[in-house]
């Protein structure tokens, strides 16, 4: 399975200096903690692979890994488009154009805070 990265969300009371170092080039042990843990981190693309985790107590991953790749959104959009990718966000709406009607694609949507 691969899917495009999404983005962390920051550590409870961090910000300025503090946040900036937080992340960088670092994995989480948080990161881990379910039934997958990190097996690989590209920290210059910022690909990640999660493997099960064997310390993991509760129920297994159904899949051996998890593979989180972070393309531009052209590119997430055209490996989508040819099978390379399971779930892709359209991220505008000539994104979402390109993908809609796309046989055996099923969109969903979520509500806007702004609205």
């Amino acid at each position: 399975m691969v899917e495009p990265v999404h983005h962390l969300p920051a550590p409870q009371g961090r910000d300025g200096p503090e946040l900036d170092d937080t992340y960088v080039k670092k994995a989480h042990p948080e990161w881990g903690a379910g039934p997958y843990t990190v097996g690989k981190w590209d920290t210059h693309s910022g690909d990640i692979t999660f493997v099960r985790n064997p310390k993991r107590w509760g129920r297994k991953g159904k899949l051996d890994k998890r593979v989180y790749v972070n393309p531009e959104s052209t590119a997430a959009i055209n490996a989508f488009k040819n099978g390379q990718f399971d779930y892709v966000s359209a991220v505008d709406a000539e994104s979402l154009k390109q993908i809609k009607g796309l046989q055996g694609t099923e969109i969903r949507s979520g509500g806007s805070p702004f609205e």
